[in-house]
Formats: structure tokens, sequence, C-alpha cells
């Protein structure tokens, strides 16, 4: 619903970016260093989330999977 191809969907990064900024500015208005923080970790989440994007890299995508034994199961190896 709000992820799609291991990022979040536009309209998410979006609105996690501006209420982050929103939230850093009421906080500074009002003096409010706990406002201060949730806006700066908001607005970083979806700063974050938008450059994954614009990289290609998928932050929210499955683990990484099991790759297939080639060769010989004895390598040699102690």
């Amino acid at each position: 619903m709000l992820i799609r191809n291991g990022n979040f969907k536009r309209w998410v990064r979006g609105v996690l970016s501006l209420v982050g900024i929103a939230l850093l500015f009421g906080g500074l208005r009002y003096d409010s260093y706990l406002v201060i923080l949730l806006g700066f970790l908001i607005g970083s989440v979806g700063m974050y989330a938008s450059k994954a994007s614009m990289l290609g890299i998928k932050p929210f995508s499955d683990g990484p999977k099991a790759q297939p034994k080639s060769g010989k199961e004895d390598s040699g190896l102690p």
C-alpha cells in the first residue's frame, strides 16, 4: 500500500519530507526541542527514501536470496 518496488511511493516520500520540514520550523518557532527532533527525524526518513529512489536503491526490499552452490562439494579448503 505504501511501498512499491522496495521503496516508498512518491506521495509518501513527499508527505514525509514536508511534514518533517513543517515540524522542524514549528518547533523552532515555539522553542520546542522535542518537536524539532521529531521533525528532523521524519524529514530525514522522507529525504533518505527520495535519495534512494533517485539512485535506484531499494531499502525496503526482501532480504538477500540464498545463492545456489556451484561446483564440487569439496572445494579443497580445510
